[in-house]
């Protein structure tokens, strides 16, 4: 294929010098490298024209098993961090003082709660405890006043009025 589009290129150029005037037509002089005309086949010059001179591409495709995908990195999860509870203080239990009398009567604390005694009459009160001498509130409260105790210690606690002898009422602490 090689040799014939040599020698239809060659055919084409000596063709084109005739038309132009270069001088009479010219025979195309066999060579050594060159078959005879008799035996080497023609192209029409447009054929020659249309046909690309291309080079075959060679792709080399080779199949491959891609890697396996690595494992996947676990992602670490924030933990809180375990505190201990802040020690709350327990609420406060009032004691209303009124009419010679305490509301309520019994009730149920626990070690570290407090006692909130409130005068609520229109004289003064004097809270104290015969089984605990600390809880006394050392002076008369007034109408409006109050007197607070906290508790270190489980135990039953009897309070009464010292102006009333009378009136008690039991505090249980555990």
């Amino acid at each position: 294929m090689k040799n014939s589009l040599t020698f239809a290129l060659v055919t084409l150029l000596s063709t084109s010098f005739t038309l132009v005037g270069c001088g009479s037509p010219a025979k195309p002089t066999p060579t050594n490298d060159m078959p005879p005309a008799a035996t080497a086949p023609t192209t029409p010059p447009e054929e020659v024209a249309k046909t690309p001179e291309t080079t075959p591409e060679v792709t080399k495709t080779t199949e491959t098993t891609p890697p396996p995908a690595p494992a996947p990195t676990p992602i670490p999860q924030k933990v809180a961090p375990k505190t201990s509870p802040v020690p709350t203080r327990p609420r406060a239990v009032t004691i209303s003082m009124k009419g010679g009398q305490f509301s309520p009567q019994n009730v149920s604390m626990i070690k570290g709660q407090t006692v909130v005694f409130r005068n609520d009459d229109t004289g003064p009160r004097w809270p104290a405890s015969p089984t605990l001498p600390a809880l006394d509130a050392g002076r008369a409260i007034q109408p409006s006043e109050t007197y607070s105790y906290t508790f270190k210690d489980a135990g039953v606690v009897t309070v009464k009025d010292k102006f009333l002898l009378s009136p008690t009422m039991t505090i249980t602490v555990k």
